[in-house]
């Protein structure tokens, strides 16, 4: 992935989150500082974000939804991801970990974490909540 270029995204080259997700520019958003505005693919339709104007999400932390320029979006990733419960339901945390420390370290830091996982996955999202439920 390479650097953010504003002028590219807004000609209709191809982007995508820092975790893999494709995404697409829709515009800006006149007076703001985070102006950018665009939409992030996940398994159960798109979302819309606003970024700063180098592609940052969060302007003091690197977040997994940073916007990248894309040459080609990988068709499958590996990984760990976590397991919460929320009120009698199973949730995935819809970020991949690329080691199974990390997603530990991450998902102990809630009160509601269960266990991690390893997953396989198209843009960095394991299955939808409702088919976790299913299984539990």
């Amino acid at each position: 992935m390479k650097k953010f270029d504003l002028e590219a995204a807004q000609n209709g080259e191809p982007i995508c989150t820092r975790d893999g997700r494709p995404a697409r520019f829709l515009g800006e958003l006149l007076g703001k500082n985070n102006s950018i505005v665009a939409a992030v693919e996940f398994t159960t339709g798109e979302e819309v974000f606003t970024y700063y104007h180098d592609g940052a999400f969060d302007k003091y932390s690197i977040d997994e939804n940073d916007l990248f320029m894309c040459e080609e979006i990988p068709a499958v990733i590996t990984g760990y991801t976590n397991i919460f419960r929320y009120s009698n339901k199973i949730y995935l945390d819809r970020r991949i970990y690329d080691s199974e420390f990390s997603a530990i370290q991450n998902g102990k830091i809630s009160k509601n974490y269960v266990t991690t996982v390893f997953v396989t996955s198209q843009y960095r999202e394991p299955i939808a909540d409702e088919t976790i439920n299913k299984l539990y």
